[in-house]
């Protein structure tokens, strides 16, 4: 059986990933947002996306105590 200890360190991981995943979206999303170039916006758009997508796959892999 893993130790609780031997998680934890996994854990920290996730949930610094996480926070670094909705500042990577949140910051995407506004420049998409700000931008005044139809490609720009386009770019910012996907790169928020992505992040959305990176996120929910690691909050998936999360146990969903670990989660809330």
């Amino acid at each position: 059986m893993v130790d609780v200890e031997e998680k934890r360190p996994r854990l920290q991981e996730d949930l610094q990933m996480v926070v670094e995943l909705l500042r990577e979206q949140e910051t995407a999303h506004e420049a998409a947002q700000d931008a005044d170039e139809p490609e720009v916006a386009a770019e910012a758009a996907r790169a928020a996306g992505d992040a959305l997508i990176e996120l929910r796959s690691r909050l998936d892999s999360m146990h969903p105590a670990d989660v809330a």
